[in-house]
């Protein structure tokens, strides 16, 4: 076996792990009412999620190490792609075409320039809509991951 192979069965078996802290994660938000405690639950959730399916960096340091979207049930790859893109646009990063903000520009009374700017949606991140499909999403690639690990071996990542 080479690394990059031996690598990319550690990623499936983590992925295992991953989607279980997707899940109990989720579980948890049930528990709160605060809704500071929910946000930082649902983003634990998406990046957990996401983790496995984005660019990682093999034991080497290249770049490329992913698991297949083949583990994504053809029935729940939007939500894959909404939990992906809400993890690229607004929680590993500040996308401003996302985030729209809008800037206003005044002057003070001793006449200096001022700016007030306005971002909507940004303090938290919690997409209730989101956690039936995200728990599914995760409990099936879940099952997908454990039940490939026997053709693991045979390079099928």
């Amino acid at each position: 076996m080479n690394k990059k192979h031996d690598d990319k069965l550690a990623l499936e078996n983590l992925s295992i792990i991953d989607m279980e802290r997707v899940i109990l994660s989720i579980d948890c938000i049930s528990g709160t009412e605060s809704p500071h405690i929910k946000a930082a639950l649902f983003r634990d959730a998406v990046i957990s999620y996401a983790k496995p399916f984005l660019k990682n960096k093999f034991s080497d340091n290249s770049k490329g190490l992913c698991i297949s979207t083949n583990h994504v049930p053809k029935n729940l790859k939007s939500v894959h792609k909404e939990v992906l893109d809400l993890r690229n646009e607004l929680i590993a990063h500040t996308d401003m075409a996302i985030q729209n903000p809008e800037i206003s520009r005044y002057k003070d009374e001793i006449g200096e320039m001022r700016y007030w700017v306005s971002v909507t949606g940004y303090r938290t991140i919690h997409k209730e809509y989101l956690l039936k499909p995200l728990q599914a999403l995760a409990e099936a690639v879940q099952i997908e991951l454990i039940n490939s690990r026997g053709t693991m071996v045979k390079n099928n990542f």
